[in-house]
């Protein structure tokens, strides 16, 4: 009992299991070829280790559909390149320009999303080994580099899949299972008839509440720790922090229903407890999916029955008890594709359903080439660093060939790795990269020089490998720590070659140099410059937020009204995750502007206030509809507040802002006017 409360807690140990099981998984692709190629001299096996190597750190996670088709892709896209470049190796010129263009691709395949950006760069590390060994056979090296990526895919996806974001769903699942004890609980003392103040509804408050504040604290720490061992997010990563946040919004409302019922007459129930059912059944069929090991096997989600009451409610009561059966409907819905792209948005949780041609494969690889030639406007990032990887890659090549003739390729891996679209993150990657090595190959030496057996270093590069893969989500110094030792000895020419280790370290430090200055000094990227333009977008989408927000308040009805503010809120939520993004850049930057900094980060945050408070007041608005004149007053007032944020962003001088209007009974609107009030307060202080 106690193991499986630390295996349940949100601890190291949790978040840990899936990783060694990669882990375990790589030692299991690599090291067996690399000892048949070693022991009976069959080199091409060793294109079969590293076609699996390179398809266990390819493995997206999620469904088996989504890793089986990324791993797919790989493996076709790897063998023709890894056959292509060996069949120029031979020749400097021809090389040099297979690598660089490969490279420049794997940079444009960033905008394609996180999984084309992971394969992209699969591929480009293959390519540069490629070019580093000149074949007289690429053919067979090709063909053996897609077995071992077919391997990596046969068992990522069907042998041995391993589930990443388990231990988060369950946890979430968790949630939602005390929710839905909850729901069922009050509306069974609502089918009961108990009555007002019995002590009964106090004993269901102490009971619930308590172990819903315990699983949200620990779904919260889980989604917490998860999300700091993985770069950048994941569809899947951001749908379950939706479903958290949803989480976490619906229940107090559903605390603030159940006092609602006590308080209600007993015939006067029979509409909430209706209400009640549809949620519990929701909140159960979230549990169960959510709860089940795979994605593609959990169980077939059944269809949430609607009360007939939800059309029209009778009462307060009763509105607020509709209006959390259609959140958790929207759970729902959200659960059943929660590896699938949907139209959620940073101010509210509001998942729209990915259209019919968006979810078949063609409309997908529509969307990322469209994706792809967006970004290839002269002034995009992902275009810059696209130039910057090709000619970065292109002078690694050569002064590796130069320097390291034997091992030239380290040099091009190592600016592969390191180079990285911002300099912040380029910096930080270069320094874990070069004191990673130097410690693993302190550690090589040691091994070379103490060890003699074969069948002892086979053995040890075992928990090497496995700890390499468990640590890489984590930490990439400590991932280079443990891998840099085992590619190391895989590299001797024989027992004590601890030469090999030292070359190494030269060459990493040489292909840290290259990256460090091609991201210096070529096409230099700048988040001081953008972050003013990342702001600006951000005022300007939730200005048009608000605008439609209180003009379509009067008539919320009306044709249309309803997915007009979906689209602008949609718009507001992706410019706040972008200047969001653009901060977090900036403060990686070398000699950041931290007065910048720190004017932005309150600013992007009373911006999200003043978000939350426009979408507050759209659902809120059925209940007390607001006077024409109010919304008009705080239309102008936030469209001139905001006005006078973006000239102070620009280093312009702000217009004068008119005193804020006041409102009188309608908290919705009075929280838009104290939003707008702390954004005019930043405007002011010049």
């Amino acid at each position: 009992m106690r193991l499986r409360a630390l295996l349940g807690s949100p601890g190291p140990i949790t978040l840990a299991v899936p990783d060694l099981a990669r882990g375990f998984r790589a030692a299991l692709l690599v090291l067996p070829a690399f000892y048949l190629a070693s022991t009976y001299a069959h080199p091409e096996l060793t294109w079969t280790a590293l076609g699996g190597w390179l398809g266990t750190l390819a493995d997206p996670g999620g469904s088996r559909a989504t890793r089986a088709k990324a791993l797919a892709a790989f493996a076709i896209a790897g063998a023709a390149a890894v056959g292509l470049t060996e069949a120029s190796a031979g020749s400097p010129v021809p090389s040099t320009l297979m690598l660089a263009g490969i490279a420049f691709a794997a940079g444009l395949a960033r905008a394609a999303g996180p999984t084309a950006s992971l394969v992209g760069l699969m591929v480009a590390l293959a390519v540069a080994i490629a070019a580093g060994h000149p074949s007289l056979m690429p053919l067979r090296d090709a063909l053996y580099f897609g077995l071992g990526a077919t391997l990596a895919v046969l068992i990522s996806s069907v042998v041995w899949p391993v589930w990443t974001h388990l231990p988060v769903r369950r946890s979430l699942a968790r949630v939602y299972e005390e929710l839905a004890a909850y729901a069922f609980a009050a509306g069974s003392a609502a089918m009961l008839e108990i009555p007002r103040d019995d002590p009964s509804w106090s004993a269901l408050l102490r009971q619930h509440h308590r172990r819903i504040r315990d699983a949200l604290e620990a779904a919260r720490e889980m989604a917490l720790a998860m999300r700091a061992r993985r770069e950048g997010d994941t569809r899947l990563g951001r749908n379950t922090s939706l479903l958290l946040g949803a989480a976490e919004a619906q229940f107090p409302r559903l605390s603030t229903l159940v006092h609602e019922l006590e308080a209600l007459p007993k015939e006067a129930r029979a509409e909430l407890a209706m209400h009640l059912a549809e949620v519990t059944t929701a909140y159960a069929e979230i549990n169960r999916i959510l709860g089940a090991r795979a994605l593609r096997s959990r169980p077939k989600a059944r269809p949430t029955p609607r009360t007939s009451a939800a059309g029209g409610a009778t009462s307060r009561a009763g509105a607020l008890a509709a209006h959390l059966a259609s959140e958790s409907r929207a759970a729902l819905e959200l659960t059943k594709h929660i590896d699938e792209p949907l139209g959620a948005t940073a101010l509210e949780y509001a998942p729209l359903p990915p259209r019919a041609d968006e979810r078949a494969p063609l409309g997908k690889l529509r969307t990322g080439l469209r994706a792809i030639r967006d970004a290839l406007c002269p002034q995009s990032v992902l275009l810059h660093h696209a130039v910057r990887s090709a000619c970065a890659v292109a002078a690694a090549s050569i002064a590796g060939a130069l320097a390291f003739p034997r091992h030239s390729y380290w040099v091009t891996l190592t600016t592969l790795v390191i180079l990285q679209p911002h300099i912040g993150a380029t910096l930080e990657r270069a320094l874990e990269r070069v004191v990673g090595t130097v410690l693993g190959c302190i550690l090589a030496a040691t091994i070379t020089l103490t060890v003699r057996s074969p069948i002892v270093l086979t053995t040890l590069m075992v928990p090497l490998l496995v700890a390499a893969v468990a640590t890489q989500p984590q930490s990439r110094g400590l991932f280079t720590v443990f891998l840099t030792p085992v590619f190391v000895l895989l590299a001797e020419r024989h027992l004590g070659d601890w030469e090999t280790a030292a070359e190494r370290v030269a060459a990493v430090a040489l292909g840290g140099v290259i990256a460090v200055v091609a991201g210096t000094i070529l096409l230099p990227s700048s988040e001081r410059k953008r972050l003013p333009d990342a702001l600006a977008s951000m005022l300007g989408a939730v200005s048009s937020y608000a605008h439609v927000v209180l003009t379509s308040a009067p008539d919320r009805g009306a044709p249309g009204a309803a997915d007009r503010v979906a689209t602008a809120r949609r718009a507001a939520g992706v410019a706040l995750g972008e200047a969001d993004v653009s901060l977090e850049r900036l403060l990686a930057e070398p000699l950041g502007d931290k007065k910048a900094a720190a004017d932005a980060m309150l600013l992007v945050t009373y911006v999200r206030r003043l978000g939350s408070a426009l979408t507050a007041t759209d659902m809120l608005v059925k209940e007390a509809p607001p006077q024409a004149d109010e919304l008009e007053r705080v239309d102008a007032y936030v469209a001139a507040v905001l006005r006078a944020a973006e000239a102070h962003v620009r280093g312009k001088r702000p217009e004068h802002v008119a005193t804020a209007p006041e409102i009188v009974d309608h908290d919705p609107l009075e929280r838009v006017v104290r939003s707008a009030g702390l954004v005019a307060s930043l405007a002011r202080q010049d």
